[in-house]
């Protein structure tokens, strides 16, 4: 039987693991639980490290996982491979023969978001990317000025977005209205009839008045809230026991125990919002004093 061992060092990244099998490991300090492993794993503490020793079908840190290529997920005959990044997130890829489709991409574990630029992860389904980025991970960044996407002017390409130059006498995003076809609809005319440029309202830009501004390109949102734009304006989408404008608040469930906080960060968030209260330790609140919003 095969052991997979997985290293934590505070300086180092240590990997090893017996044939067809990949270690992975994280910088992190020295662990001393005695019960970190799962699924059957021994924790192994030496001078400056502590390891999981995993039994053959587990992976992860603390052999958490099961091997998503044990029972091979691949149609068609394909070769299951796996990878699991610094986040605890793993990928899995089937090798196809040529001409043959095996693919069974997928992201096993949330536990810690691995979508970059934003990207919404769902486990199975794998990173549902925003606008603007692709890729498994939504790391890549999509060049629009590939697809022609401005009609009568040059095209700029951001990180996640694009722009256009648009050439003399037309407007829009993509460039493909004509001044002559302005009606200001978000806006007025300038008194100067002569000036075809609008006035625009709060919330929209434009020679027309015609683009929204994404008000969440500077959102406050925290705690990895959602931001959807609005106009002159923009809402978070809260997760979780988040709540408030900028999900910036804690809804604290207290399990009819009046000192005791289970959640480490909930108590440290609730002891911040009412340190300037009359309350000295949040072990002193009552039942009925347990609750956000509760700044002076």
């Amino acid at each position: 039987m095969f052991l997979l061992a997985l290293f934590w060092s505070t300086s180092l990244l240590i990997y090893a693991s017996p044939p067809n099998e990949i270690a992975y490991t994280e910088i992190s300090s020295v662990i001393n639980e005695t019960n970190l492993c799962e699924n059957g794993g021994q924790l192994v503490v030496e001078q400056n490290f502590s390891r999981c020793q995993c039994l053959t079908g587990y992976i992860g840190k603390k052999c958490q996982f099961k091997d998503p290529c044990i029972e091979n997920p691949c149609k068609n005959g394909g070769n299951c491979t796996y990878n699991i990044n610094l986040n605890d997130a793993i990928s899995l890829n089937c090798s196809c023969p040529e001409g043959i489709d095996c693919d069974a991409a997928a992201i096993l574990s949330c536990q810690e978001n691995p979508c970059q630029n934003d990207g919404i992860c769902v486990v199975e389904s794998g990173c549902i990317c925003v606008g603007g980025f692709t890729g498994t991970f939504c790391e890549d960044d999509i060049d629009e000025c590939q697809m022609d996407v401005c009609e009568h002017g040059e095209c700029i390409n951001w990180i996640g977005s694009y722009s256009c130059e648009c050439y003399e006498n037309y407007y829009g995003k993509d460039c493909s209205l004509h001044s002559n076809n302005c009606s200001c609809e978000n806006g007025m005319r300038k008194n100067n009839t002569d000036d075809e440029r609008c006035l625009c309202k709060v919330g929209y830009t434009g020679q027309c008045c015609e683009v929204n501004i994404d008000d969440c390109l500077h959102h406050q949102c925290q705690h990895d809230a959602i931001c959807i734009d609005e106009i002159a304006n923009y809402t978070c989408q809260c997760f979780g026991n988040y709540h408030g404008r900028y999900c910036e608040d804690v809804l604290l469930v207290e399990n009819n125990q009046t000192t005791a906080v289970h959640n480490y960060n909930v108590e440290k968030n609730i002891y911040k919002k009412i340190s300037r209260s009359k309350y000295g330790d949040v072990s002193q609140l009552s039942k009925r004093d347990l609750w956000v919003g509760c700044d002076e």
